[in-house]
């Protein structure tokens, strides 16, 4: 993915953030596979990571159990941010559907100071 990144010839992020997941799902599942991928790439770009700067404060049904009308609404207001951003983030996740989660936390981060937020997944679902 790192090297896919790099050969887009696109200017690079200050930071990456994760798509958290709530601590409960975490703890159950006992990682979060946003984070995983997000400080394998930071140590390959030598870009900062963010971890923690994002979490999920309402346990939510999983997004591939619900329509596209359920995903829209299931994530609204859903995450806070923890930190101070740089103005340029790549929000990095594993699998891309509709797209919600990446908007929903890119609202997030353009309301709280970021201009610039790419989205940065390992694979998008079929259409």
């Amino acid at each position: 993915m790192s090297q896919y990144i790099l050969s887009q010839d696109k200017p690079l992020p200050d930071a990456l953030v994760t798509v958290p997941m709530h601590p409960w799902d975490e703890i159950k599942r006992g990682y979060n596979q946003s984070s995983l991928l997000a400080n394998l790439i930071s140590k390959q770009l030598k870009l900062p990571a963010h971890l923690s700067a994002i979490s999920k404060i309402k346990r939510t049904p999983h997004q591939k159990e619900l329509n596209f009308i359920e995903r829209q609404q299931n994530l609204i207001n859903c995450f806070r941010l923890n930190e101070h951003l740089p103005k340029q983030v790549a929000i990095v996740d594993d699998v891309m559907t509709t797209g919600s989660t990446a908007n929903e936390i890119s609202k997030l981060l353009k309301n709280n100071g970021v201009e610039t937020v790419q989205i940065w997944v390992l694979a998008r679902t079929p259409e």
